[in-house]
């Protein structure tokens, strides 16, 4: 027994206990004992007619109820409701599992479910960056992956003063910077969506108040090419140069890794990941998997789909979740060489364009009427690489190559002409001037 009551065992400022002897405590020592005390707790919770808040994504964030008639039953026969929004909006998701701190305190008992930003929750806050800190020193981290970071729950967007308690992920951020490791970064999961859809306001202005170095964006979810990756990939690239945060220019994610969006990667995967390796002033980013990723003009077996083990569903009945047994790599041996392929002339190269500014010759065009996009080095230029995005026609760029540019690599290894590109292809010239 405790010598002593909940108000001293629940201070993280008295130095009687640690956080891991508290937990130790409360939870027990071993897997199993972690876990059966965690869903007695639950159960506990449940019997008193208490629900575990979930996570929100996207505005309005709050305002919830459960809807009685639809819920699961678990192994222990516990009922898990579902939650929805009172007034939903486009993007208004809720995620069961998942908890948020409560990282402010409400307005007015919740009457309006209003958050107060001006009255901080000082000991989740505390907790979130000592936590945060601890883990990084841990284990030696040089940046963190802020997940969800365009959360951004204050109605009127991003303020004009920003105080401490703005953002936890920027809160986390300076922590570890003045304590640890001062040029710890920052690449946070947003999607660059349009204001007002993923958060309340303007996401590049929310962005920059966090201080974000890098961010994921979006040119993953749309087919290479269409009019949408076009102006995507504009709006990118115009940004990499006058925010203070750098797009990415991402391949695949876990979360794409889904039969719902195979139609993303059956064509210009070599382009995907030629325009990773050589804009070298851009973030790239892919997920595991990618090299080998089948094209599924079929859909695959659901264990094929990395994002279907996030769900964890073992139930017969969800025909499109429910897996058995491990994730299957794919086989796509072709694509597999193509990619090693590259990445071996990529290293021949790499000492003469790694982490070197890129200049536009030919800008990607936000009409999509212009397919082709051709960049090079800002400073003392050596090689030019050209894509061509179009998924059905070559690409004549005879006016734009120049007779003393040396033809030195294509993805397309049985390309044979040196002013016209094959569909779907990138290139590279060495400039011998």
């Amino acid at each position: 027994p405790l010598a002593f009551g909940k108000e001293v065992f629940f201070n993280p400022e008295v130095p009687l206990i640690s956080d891991e002897n508290r937990q130790a405590i409360l939870f027990g020592q071993s897997q199993a004992q972690r876990l059966q005390r965690r869903i007695e707790l639950i159960q506990y919770l449940t019997y008193q007619g208490l629900e575990t808040l979930p996570m929100t994504m996207a505005p309005p964030y709050r305002g919830l109820h459960i809807n009685p008639e639809v819920y699961v039953l678990d192994e222990r026969g516990t009922r898990w409701y579902q939650y929805e929004f009172d007034q939903p909006q486009g993007m208004s998701r809720v995620f069961g599992p998942l908890t948020r701190y409560r990282f402010y305190h409400a307005k007015n008992n919740n009457v309006r479910w209003e958050l107060d930003f001006d009255r901080p929750h000082q000991p989740a806050w505390d907790y979130f960056r000592r936590k945060y800190l601890e883990c990084q020193q841990k284990y030696n981290f040089d940046f963190m992956r802020g997940d969800m970071a365009h959360v951004q729950m204050r109605p009127d967007g991003v303020p004009a003063q920003l105080d401490v308690y703005y953002d936890p992920l920027l809160a986390t951020k300076k922590h570890v910077q003045k304590y640890s490791k001062p040029q710890f970064a920052f690449y946070a999961e947003t999607f660059l969506a349009p204001p007002d859809t993923m958060g309340y306001g303007d996401e590049l202005a929310h962005l920059e108040a966090i201080e974000a170095d890098a961010t994921l964006g979006d040119l993953q979810s749309v087919v290479v090419g269409s009019k949408e990756f076009m102006e995507r990939f504009a709006n990118y690239t115009h940004w990499l140069k006058t925010c203070q945060f750098a797009p990415s220019f991402t391949v695949i994610t876990a979360d794409k890794d889904d039969p719902r969006f195979d139609e993303f990667y059956r064509t210009h995967n070599l382009v995907r990941y030629f325009i990773a390796l050589f804009l070298t002033d851009m973030t790239s980013y892919y997920s595991l998997g990618f090299e080998v990723r089948n094209l599924h003009f079929q859909r695959g077996k659901n264990e094929e789909y990395s994002k279907l083990y996030v769900f964890q569903i073992h139930d017969e009945a969800e025909t499109d979740k429910v897996t058995h047994g491990p994730f299957l790599w794919g086989e796509n041996m072709r694509q597999f060489e193509s990619l090693n392929r590259l990445r071996l002339f990529a290293e021949e190269i790499w000492a003469q364009i790694a982490q070197k500014e890129t200049a536009w010759l030919l800008s990607p065009d936000a009409t999509a009427e212009r397919l082709v996009v051709a960049w090079t080095q800002a400073q003392n230029p050596q090689y030019v690489f050209v894509v061509n995005f179009d998924a059905d026609n070559e690409a004549d760029i005879e006016d734009f190559i120049k007779p003393q540019w040396e033809w030195i690599f294509d993805t397309d290894p049985i390309a044979h002409h040196r002013t016209i590109m094959p569909p779907a292809s990138g290139r590279v010239y060495k400039l011998n001037e």
